[in-house]
């Protein structure tokens, strides 16, 4: 049933606004994959996220490389605050990444995939309550079809679940 709803939600949305968010189903899609491989490669975050680096690292040098040669890169182009503030951008980004990879091998996938519900909802909160964006009553409903299936599912987690042994013949 949360599956249905979570489901009828987003094909809500989808249907009110007329065509695919791209964008967004690409980053859930994306991101979900990602938490998926990662519980099942054994090996340890840090080494994990080295070798993640590593693989696209010459796509990211290639990027940089392009916009430093049509000068619209920002990095090494402006001033040393500009660079140290997007050198601890990185930092900013790849430590939670490695406390995901980290937790995301020690919880149950259930739990992880609630958790890809707190930062999109929280960026709509954000977005709502406090930069004033536009909110009209399809986002309202779907958003609301959409927790409503993730307070089902977390009801459910704290039933306690039944025993499946054998009754003894007494």
């Amino acid at each position: 049933m949360a599956i249905a709803f979570a489901a009828a939600g987003v094909l809500y949305y989808i249907v009110s606004l007329g065509n695919l968010p791209w964008v967004a189903l690409s980053v859930g899609f994306s991101f979900s994959a990602y938490g998926i491989l990662r519980k099942k490669i054994h090996t340890g975050a840090l080494a994990g996220l080295s070798v993640e680096t590593l693989m696209i690292a010459p796509f990211a040098l290639s990027i940089l490389i392009y916009l430093h040669q049509h000068n619209s890169a920002v990095f090494l182009n402006l001033n040393t605050e500009t660079n140290l503030w997007l050198i601890l951008g990185g930092l900013v980004t790849v430590v939670p990444l490695a406390l995901f990879t980290s937790g995301a091998r020690v919880l149950p996938m259930t739990s992880v995939g609630i958790l890809f519900f707190i930062t999109p909802s929280m960026q709509f909160l954000v977005g709502t309550l406090i930069l004033n964006e536009p909110m009209n009553l399809y986002k309202f409903v779907a958003f609301t079809i959409i927790w409503s299936g993730l307070v089902l599912y977390s009801v459910s987690l704290l039933r306690p679940v039944p025993s499946k042994t054998k009754a003894s013949g007494i």
